[in-house]
Order: C-alpha cells, then sequence, then structure tokens
C-alpha cells in the first residue's frame, strides 16, 4: 500500500528532484533535509520516500519536503524507485537519510549534466565510529582512483542520474551494493562524473561487527556486483 502527500507547487516542474529513503531516522532527518534546503539553488523538489517509520520521521519532515511517499514495500532501492516515479524533474538525486550535503551540491549536479555526465555521486567523508570511518574512506579513496579511468565509481550516499539514463535501466534492484549495480549499469549510457563535493554520512553501520562484515559481506559482496552478479536481498533497511 502506498501514501503519497504533496504540497501545491507554482506550477512549473523543477529541473532536478532530490529523494531521501527513510525507515526510522527522526534522528537524522532533519539535519539531511536542512542541507538539502540550503542549496545556491532553488529550481529543485524534495521528495521524501519513506517505509511505514513507527517513529516521527515523517512528522519532522513535512516542513521541508514537497512530497510524502509512504509505502509499506521497504527496502533502499524500492523507495528510492518510488521515489523517482513520483519525480517531475529530468534529474534525479539520491541522499542518505543520515548524509548532510554542501550547499553547492544540485548547483554542481546541474552543471555536471550539462557537460555532457549521465550521473555519477560525491566523495564521501564518515565521520562517527574513529579509526574504522578513516580505513574505510581511504580504501574507497583508492578504489576510485583505480577504477575511475574505466568509467567505474566506488561511492553511494548521494548519487545523481538523467532521469532518461534512470529508467532505461529501470532504476535499482534490491542487491547488496544497489548504488554501485546502478553506476555500472548506467556507465554503458555514458560518463559519470565525481563531484568534488563532500558530503558527510554517519558511520553507524560500523558499530557492531566492523571486521566480519567487511571480510564476510562487503568485500565478497562488492566483487560480485563488479562482476555483473550482485547478491539479492530480500529486503534492505532504508538508511
Amino acid at each position: 500500500m502506498t501514501k503519497h502527500e504533496e504540497n501545491p507547487g507554482n506550477g512549473k516542474p523543477p529541473s532536478i528532484s532530490v529523494i531521501v529513503p527513510t525507515l526510522n531516522e527522526e534522528g537524522s532527518i532533519e539535519a539531511c533535509l536542512r542541507s538539502v534546503r540550503s542549496q545556491t539553488v532553488s529550481d529543485f523538489e524534495l521528495i521524501l520516500s519513506d517505509g511505514e517509520s513507527n517513529d516521527k520521521t515523517v512528522e519532522a519532515s513535512r516542513r521541508y519536503v514537497d512530497k510524502i511517499i509512504v509505502s509499506s514495500n521497504r527496502g533502499i532501492g524500492t523507495q528510492q524507485n518510488l521515489g523517482a516515479k513520483f519525480a517531475e524533474g529530468e534529474i534525479l538525486v539520491f541522499i542518505h537519510a543520515d548524509t548532510i550535503v554542501g550547499e553547492s551540491l544540485l548547483e554542481e549536479i546541474s552543471g555536471a549534466t550539462n557537460d555532457g555526465y549521465i550521473g555519477g555521486g560525491c566523495v564521501v567523508k564518515t565521520v562517527g565510529e574513529g579509526y574504522k570511518c578513516k580505513l574505510f574512506d581511504e580504501a574507497i579513496k583508492l578504489i576510485n582512483v583505480i577504477l575511475n579511468p574505466f568509467n567505474i565509481l566506488c561511492t553511494g550516499e548521494v548519487l545523481f542520474f538523467r532521469k532518461d539514463v534512470f529508467m532505461k535501466n529501470e532504476g535499482f534492484r534490491d542487491v547488496f551494493f544497489e548504488d554501485a549495480d546502478m553506476l555500472l549499469r548506467a556507465r554503458d549510457d555514458g560518463k559519470l562524473k565525481l563531484l568534488k563535493s563532500t558530503v558527510v554520512t554517519s558511520g553507524r553501520r560500523f558499530r557492531e561487527s566492523f571486521w566480519k562484515k567487511m571480510i564476510f559481506e562487503w568485500v565478497p559482496y562488492a566483487i560480485l556486483t563488479l562482476l555483473g552478479r550482485p547478491k539479492k536481498m530480500k529486503y534492505i533497511p532504508a538508511r
């Protein structure tokens, strides 16, 4: 079941649609949405795609967003796709709920698409869990140095795509590393861009079983994704 709320617009379709998937994010969602609302450009809409949170995520978001979609079909890929379904912009931007973006993000994204890029992402700084965050961020930087010449990006907290490219590739799939999987499928349609903007995200996923997850989940599943055989999941919690 899907519920849809929408604030009255000014009648002009926005150029950019920003989609934030959520599930029980009342502790972080306002900081994320405030950072989006502080952009240097105003020609965008902000969409919350919620998986029936049982906290005050939706209530805390109403003052910031233009559209709220609430669905019982949970999963970050599913919720992002649902947000895209209601999006009016020709550029789709996906931002995790525990991530804070700089004020020039959407301006940079608009510039990249005007320069011919079909999608991309940002440099990410992970905070809150000490050396684990630093280790992870440095590993991602190294991976990007190696893979960027092949038009492959390793990023995910903020992604953007031209809407036509996103729809052609049928959006996100419910798999581990749904972000990398989408970027890999989109790369055949044009050049991807790693923006200069650095976004800040929570390291909360590193709090428990960091090394176990790194060895037995993240590394092997990332390799499978690069090989075009991403591991499927029945349910992926929205960030």
